[in-house]
């Protein structure tokens, strides 16, 4: 162990100071990977192609079973709500009226081998309807929904910043209001969802902190300092860096620091947690119209969203533990006085 401590018995080795800078560096990248890789920021609707089930939603809702199509919306906008929930039913049925538009659509079918097609414009966008099931990812900037049969395929996508359900919705374009959610997602998920936006700030924040520290010229910083600046020694008030790393080992400060980072972590976890629970609770089995059932998981970005909370709260871990800063070794005669 000589290699790894001071005569002082105090370590100089920058391994732990190291693994708490790449802990937090990883929670950074974890965390702005939730924030950005969900529902596209580029327009308020878009058409992704290709595994958008695989983007770092919150959570995803798949419809399990029953004659639920994933097909357009197209005339919903001309119906009140309950009648959008009563389209969301595929029928086998077509009125006289419709019998040109239905023909086109059994030749788009036929000639696609049963596979949904997509033909639009800037003003009316026009899916012909399939065969398969909705799927739905729900995430910090909006939703999207695509078939959970075919995770390659075309989604609809809508963007909008703290939403909520039926009220952000376009009939003419997705159909998620099609289900009466619970308010769980209607109207508390985007809203604390919201605030993980701002934890990469407290995130970098804490990262230039324990780069700037590297090899403070000390003296090595005790468990349990004053909170006043004013009532540090003067040999640490001396140098910035030092101070900044008595603040780093405080246990007062750590624990300060998690409980904020608790205050915008849980919010979004209990919601998440809670709205899974009500829907697998509501519309399991054939709870929907016309025999439906929906099966909601929590999605890629719940789980990378913990990671990040985790790696934050180890790097936290190494920064009190004894040998968590890395010191310069002149510094360890100011130390004697100050060894935690």
């Amino acid at each position: 162990m000589g290699c790894f401590r001071s005569s002082d018995g105090l370590h100089f080795n920058p391994l732990w100071h190291t693994i708490s800078i790449l802990l937090n560096l990883i929670a950074l990248i974890l965390l702005m990977v939730v924030i950005l890789y969900n529902a596209p920021l580029d327009h308020v609707h878009s058409t992704l192609e290709g595994k958008v089930g695989l983007r770092m939603w919150l959570m995803t809702v798949n419809e399990t079973n029953g004659p639920l199509n994933f097909d357009s919306p197209l005339g919903a906008g001309a119906v009140d709500s309950q009648s959008k929930r009563d389209h969301f039913t595929a029928t086998t049925t077509q009125s006289p009226t419709n019998d040109s538009k239905s023909t086109e659509i059994e030749e788009v079918m036929k000639s696609s081998g049963g596979v949904s097609e997509r033909a639009e414009t800037d003003s009316n966008p026009v899916i012909a309807p399939g065969t398969q099931l909705h799927a739905y990812g729900f995430g910090i900037w909006g939703w999207c929904e695509w078939s959970n049969t075919n995770w390659q395929g075309d989604a609809r996508c809508t963007k909008k910043a703290v939403w909520k359900l039926p009220k952000d919705a376009d009939g003419n374009w997705d159909a998620v209001n099609r289900i009466d959610w619970p308010n769980a997602i209607r109207s508390a998920l985007s809203g604390v969802s919201f605030m993980l936006v701002f934890i990469p700030l407290m995130a970098l924040t804490r990262l230039f902190i324990l780069i700037f520290v590297i090899r403070f010229p000390g003296p090595y910083p005790p468990l349990s300092i004053p909170w006043q600046y004013s009532n540090l020694p003067p040999e640490v008030r001396r140098s910035w860096q030092t101070t900044a790393a008595w603040m780093s080992r405080n246990w007062k400060w750590q624990l300060v620091t998690f409980i904020i980072h608790m205050a915008f972590f849980l919010p979004t976890i209990v919601t998440v947690l809670i709205a899974k629970g009500e829907v697998n609770d509501t519309y399991s089995g054939t709870q929907l119209i016309g025999g439906g059932g929906l099966d909601a998981k929590l999605g890629n970005g719940f789980s990378v969203l913990v990671g990040a909370w985790v790696c934050m709260v180890l790097s936290q871990i190494l920064c009190v533990w004894k040998t968590g800063l890395v010191m310069r070794r002149e510094g360890k005669k100011r130390s004697k006085k100050s060894k935690g």
